[in-house]
């Protein structure tokens, strides 16, 4: 999901635009009109969002999600609720991923919103200081001499 403190929701997509996308085929029967506005995990996910299923431990997770859509194994549909329309792919993490890329990606395209309404991540803020060089240039310069 992309953060909405930082980016605009981008359009809903159509699950067939995410089918072509994902290089995933729906089963026969599936409603291909829905629109899809985010990403999410199998407990987190709404009528909204579509999800991806691929470890058989946490059927019951995709029992009781409220996900319009599923990307799934072959091997997995067995799992799946009735009404719950199934995107079938080799690697369903991977096809999740590259819908969430392309989310976050046109989520970004729709700009960044200017402004700080939600301002609880500034309270901890954290910087690390990372400082690399080749061994010939820690001999001398006045950072080899303060970072070492």
């Amino acid at each position: 999901m992309s953060d909405t403190r930082f980016f605009k929701k981008p359009q809903p997509r159509s699950l067939s635009d995410i089918a072509t996308l994902t290089n995933c085929e729906t089963l026969n029967g599936s409603n291909t009109d829905i629109m899809i506005r985010d990403v999410a995990a199998l407990h987190l996910a709404n009528e909204e969002n579509i999800t991806f299923f691929e470890n058989k431990k946490y059927a019951d997770k995709l029992k009781e999600t409220k996900a319009s859509a599923c990307f799934i194994s072959k091997d997995a549909v067995k799992y799946a609720p009735e009404g719950l329309t199934l995107l079938v792919s080799d690697d369903p993490y991977a096809a999740y991923a590259r819908c969430a890329q392309a989310h976050v990606f046109n989520a970004s395209l729709k700009g960044r919103i200017d402004s700080i309404k939600n301002v609880g991540y500034l309270w901890r803020p954290k910087t690390y200081l990372y400082y690399v060089a080749a061994t010939e240039t820690m001999k001398s310069g006045f950072l080899p001499k303060i970072m070492a």
